[in-house]
């Protein structure tokens, strides 16, 4: 690469109190088969589901096609400190919604991963 190049997504963490969502942990993970533009990693080879009681596990034999590339942990006191509590309609009482994107930046030698959010229409972000 010969310029830096980004790609985002966004993620949603919620929880009941504000230190419940300060600090987020995202596993990047890397494909290693043949496939173009793989969907689903349970349909690879050698990959095969077993679901019951609303768990679901992914069993591997022989070669893994995904690999763990690296950790992303993000703090997101900043963020935290613009939220309001909402109200649930059941017993759950109140709780917090923090609504953020991950940003990958790639560059020739350097990857930097940023936690971007916006507070009042204002795009703010941190490294």
């Amino acid at each position: 690469m010969s310029e830096t190049r980004e790609f985002r997504r966004p993620f949603v963490n919620i929880g009941k109190t504000l230190n419940d969502i300060r600090k987020l942990k995202a596993t990047i993970t890397c494909y290693l088969g043949s496939k173009a533009q793989p969907q689903w990693a349970d349909t690879e080879p050698g990959k095969f589901l077993v679901s019951a009681f609303c768990l679901t596990i992914v069993l591997t034999s022989g070669e893994d096609m995904y690999t763990t590339r690296c950790t992303i942990e993000a703090d997101l006191s900043e963020l935290c400190k613009s939220l309001k509590p909402r109200k649930a309609f059941d017993t759950m009482g109140t709780f917090y919604i923090a609504n953020f994107e991950i940003a990958l930046l790639f560059g020739m030698t350097e990857f930097k991963a940023l936690s971007v959010w916006k507070d009042e229409d204002v795009s703010r972000l941190r490294q």
